[in-house]
């Protein structure tokens, strides 16, 4: 028998949520929020309690106000989320709560970079004017979303040029054909790109860097916080930013619920 799940309403994913785990025959509710003691007395009856991602303070209505989860919950419930604020963790771990982070899966993980990367596209046909086949662009990093956005760009017919940090993971994208580098190589090919994807999450394009970018070379922030590159820099030279952050809940809510309604079947929750 599938638990009895409420579904802490956030934004449209969790909405989406709520319908695909009722199509897989949950019990569920999408509940929102409550003061605290209205939210106790009612997820009472409910098993499991899934979280906003990603399962941040911010993102939890009622913590925002000082409040913590274990004055809602108690170990009869298991929560899951995305990316599980540490103070939660910790919050939910002094009370014996159990808790789930589906980030913390890898095939959930790779399925979220593949949503990703089709944002990636949606962003660069959006963008731009140019027919792109034949375009050389530059993806930095080449984890699990670098990797899947390069054989994509490549697919379209781009020219595909990776920088990476990584010895090993240099030599994967050479493997697969493209042509890699480190990142200080990087720095002297800049001059050659119309369009360069960031998916490192800490600053890798200086004021100078972004001073000798063409005029038409667009830049796509596809990495959370420090980002990997100065915004007003771009603003200052008048080049081309295109903030792409947390692109799988805003593109496609529907495909990121199907993604954790899987995992949430799987692991039986």
């Amino acid at each position: 028998m599938k638990r009895k799940t409420a579904v802490i309403s956030y934004n449209k994913v969790q909405t989406e949520l709520c319908k695909k785990l009722a199509e897989k025959g949950f019990e569920c509710q999408e509940v929102s929020f409550f003061n605290t003691h209205l939210l106790k007395e009612h997820l009472e009856s409910f098993e499991s309690i899934i979280l906003p991602f990603p399962s941040k303070r911010e993102n939890i209505g009622f913590l925002t106000e000082g409040a913590e989860l274990s004055q809602v919950l108690s170990e009869n419930h298991t929560v899951v989320g995305g990316l599980i604020d540490s103070e939660i963790k910790k919050d939910l771990e002094e009370a014996g709560i159990p808790y789930i982070d589906y980030f913390e899966n890898e095939a959930y993980v790779l399925k979220n970079a593949y949503i990703t990367s089709q944002g990636a596209l949606k962003l660069l046909l959006e963008n731009t004017e140019s027919f792109v086949v034949g375009k050389n662009v530059l993806v930095t990093g080449f984890g699990r979303i670098g990797k899947s956005l390069a054989v994509m760009l490549k697919a379209l017919g781009m020219n595909v040029f990776v920088a990476a940090r990584s010895e090993t993971a240099r030599a994967e994208a050479e493997a697969m054909s493209f042509t890699a580098f480190n990142l200080s190589k990087m720095k002297s090919t800049l001059f050659y790109y119309s369009f360069i994807f960031n998916t490192v999450p800490f600053l890798i394009f200086g004021d100078e860097d972004i001073k000798r970018l063409p005029k038409s070379t667009v830049y796509f922030e596809l990495a959370s916080k420090p980002f990997g590159a100065d915004r007003d820099s771009f603003d200052n030279y008048l080049k081309k930013y295109v903030a792409g952050a947390a692109l799988p809940g805003k593109l496609f809510p529907e495909a990121v619920a199907e993604n954790i309604a899987h995992f949430i079947e799987s692991r039986g929750r």
